[in-house]
């Protein structure tokens, strides 16, 4: 896929890395820069989870450095008869100065691609947890429908595959009646000053949505998102426009 040269993606290269390629110095960089936004973050911790995914998308600079960076864990489960694929998302943090970049979600679309292309013939899923907006954000950009949304209902079904999926994940830890996997207090959360939503995004119904439904994000409750990944339900002309602006680098 030819790339479209933009002066930030001139600065960095985009992988998307199999989790057992990256090296210790890479999971450093991508602690050093995760605690930079994050409160109550234990590099054990850190290293635990990253270890139990098996991608993860990195953006690094032309110093090598990371900027931003995007885990991800390939789960099969069987649900009411039927064999299906999801996609979760982990630990996902962009650099504040890369934000307009749209590097990590173009990177993101490429993965889409790939998962659609491998198994063509699964039922795929992506499963989001939230800490923050921004990253709730990333559903309107690629899909036609995905839950929950400020406009309309969550299908029952829909919730049932949620409650599945989220009671073998998290456990205890997932109140099923809020949608939200709640922060036991040994989590890692959003500094206050990246807490803070600016008084231009309070209008967005996107916005006022997710903080609706995740009143005590700060705190650094998750609210759990699902979209199906089928290529069906892409928007093409937004997705290919984002994702064609990126190329990407695999490792695996």
């Amino acid at each position: 896929m030819e790339k479209n040269v933009n002066e930030n993606e001139s600065e960095c290269k985009v992988l998307i890395k199999k989790v057992n390629k990256i090296n210790n110095d890479e999971i450093d960089k991508m602690f050093c820069l995760h605690s930079e936004y994050f409160a109550n973050a234990q590099l054990k911790n850190f290293i635990h989870d990253l270890k139990e995914k098996d991608w993860c998308i990195l953006i690094t600079d032309e110093t090598e450095n990371v900027k931003g960076y995007s885990t991800i864990q390939l789960i099969d489960t069987t649900f009411e008869g039927r064999e299906i694929k999801i996609l979760f998302s982990g630990d996902t943090l962009v650099a504040k100065e890369n934000w307009h970049d749209n590097l990590l979600s173009g990177a993101f679309g490429h993965f889409m691609l790939y998962l659609n292309e491998k198994f063509f013939d699964k039922e795929l899923y992506w499963l989001l947890i939230s800490k923050g907006f921004r990253t709730y954000r990333f559903l309107p950009v690629y899909y036609k429908e995905y839950y929950p949304v400020h406009n309309r209902e969550t299908p029952q079904k829909v919730k049932a595959l949620m409650d599945h999926i989220c009671l073998k994940k998290f456990g205890a830890s997932y109140d099923s009646k809020k949608g939200l996997v709640v922060s036991n207090g040994q989590t890692d959360y959003l500094k206050p000053r990246m807490a803070v939503i600016p008084d231009q995004r309070k209008s967005n119904p996107h916005v006022r949505f997710f903080l609706n439904k995740n009143p005590n994000y700060y705190r650094g409750d998750e609210l759990v998102c699902i979209a199906n990944l089928g290529q069906k339900n892409i928007k093409d002309k937004v997705a290919d426009r984002v994702i064609r602006a990126v190329t990407v680098n695999w490792v695996s």
